[in-house]
């Protein structure tokens, strides 16, 4: 229905399309609208609601079409190489995306003198083209990732390298079968027909795993002490359990006056160990050590095995000497070291106090605060001004205030 705009009200007036009508009345404010030769007879259907213009509309047909065809090629392509196909897809998506924004853009801002629903209805192509790129570019690739999550990637890698690796039904070259010709049978008999023989099922019992067979070593006479000598040999012994039982044993006993004999025996034991072997030898050396082992002690504190420098370091700590206090302290500013190296040192007492006083001056935090729990159990009134120093820094504040007090605590006694 044509319209026209009231000159005083700027009002839409909508008339009938009579050529012979001079005038038309405004609803409004009921001017009376003079109608010239251009608004009688005259129907633009720009002016209709509802019907988009028709180029817009043909270029938007033409957008749907190639992205239908773009997408059948990128169906096509995923058969051959998934990747190539998103890529694909992405791209067209991507221009197919900005070309429909473009489109829309200037669909609506073209109809801003028509109402809400006939610019929806104008632009409602162009949006749809806006969606059909959008699921264009995502969809393949979210379907790949929800692929891949379930695992069909990979089960569908299975079976076509089952089927690669199986060959055709029939195999590269179909066998020959040899067809024995058939005997022909009087009608008056029939033919006997054979049962097969049944087979019985043939038991298989699973094979005994036998122990492995040690031999015993030869008795070891070194102390003289028939029940200490009887503990050496089974220390010697390849089976582990009883290697191990007979170190929990010398643990266990108290050295007495054959301490180096067994000691110096042990530390032997240690260097032609291998590190798997090395843990019950290293403790036996906690106990019946002497400053002889001591040097030997510090060189496997440089093993490359990890177990056998804390091993070693337990051992230092329970010797309490002052050769080991260094490099004692250099296991401690090692972090898989620090632990075992913290608890040795406290178990060395005043003599590792000097040594402990340096790491004070580490960066680390947690280096200092391991220095500060140390210098709490070992620390003397030496110790007192380099914590009052550490406790001015928040993060080593609070344990050295505590180091403080146990110090004083221990002076007063």
């Amino acid at each position: 229905m044509p319209r026209i705009r009231c000159p005083k009200c700027d009002a839409r007036v909508h008339y009938d399309d009579d050529p012979d009508r001079s005038f038309v009345r405004c609803d409004t404010c009921r001017k009376k609208i003079p109608l010239d030769d251009d608004d009688r007879g005259k129907r633009r259907k720009s002016d209709e609601p509802g019907q988009p213009s028709g180029m817009s509309g043909c270029i938007a047909g033409i957008g749907y079409a190639i992205a239908l065809v773009v997408a059948l090629v990128c169906v096509g392509v995923a058969f051959y190489s998934p990747g190539v196909a998103i890529f694909l897809a992405a791209l067209f998506g991507v221009v197919m995306l900005i070309a429909a924004g473009i489109g829309n853009l200037v669909m609506w801002f073209s109809s801003l003198s028509e109402g809400f629903t006939v610019r929806m209805k104008r632009t409602g192509p162009w949006m749809g083209l806006m969606v059909l790129a959008l699921a264009i570019t995502v969809g393949p690739m979210a379907i790949l990732t929800i692929a891949q999550k379930a695992g069909w990637v990979e089960k569908a890698a299975d079976a076509g390298a089952d089927v690669f690796a199986k060959g055709p039904p029939g195999g590269d070259i179909i066998p020959r079968i040899d067809v024995e010709p058939e005997k022909k049978v009087p009608l008056d008999k029939e033919p006997e027909v054979k049962e097969p023989p049944k087979k019985e099922p043939v038991k298989k019992e699973p094979p005994k795993k036998e122990p492995p067979k040690f031999d015993d070593p030869l008795p070891i006479k070194l102390t003289g002490d028939a029940a200490l000598d009887a503990k050496l040999t089974e220390l010697d012994h390849q089976d582990g359990a009883r290697s191990k039982a007979a170190a929990d044993s010398l643990i266990a006993t108290a050295p007495n006056e054959h301490r180096g004999a067994v000691a110096s025996h042990v530390a032997e034991r240690v260097k032609k160990a291998p590190p798997t072997s090395r843990t019950p030898l290293l403790r036996v050396l906690g106990a019946w050590g002497t400053p002889q082992e001591v040097p030997m002690l510090i060189g496997m504190l440089g093993d490359a095995d990890i177990n056998t420098r804390n091993e070693s370091l337990q051992a230092l700590g329970k010797l309490k000497d002052e050769r080991a206090v260094a490099p004692m302290v250099r296991c401690l500013l090692e972090l898989r070291t620090q632990s075992n190296a913290e608890q040795s040192l406290k178990a060395m007492g005043p003599i590792a106090e000097t040594e402990v006083l340096t790491v004070l001056n580490q960066k680390s935090t947690q280096l200092r605060n391991a220095a500060i729990r140390i210098l709490a159990e070992i620390g003397t009134q030496k110790s007192v001004p380099a914590l009052e120093e550490a406790s001015k820094a928040i993060a080593t504040r609070s344990a050295s205030q505590k180091a403080i007090a146990a110090i004083n605590a221990r002076s007063k006694k």
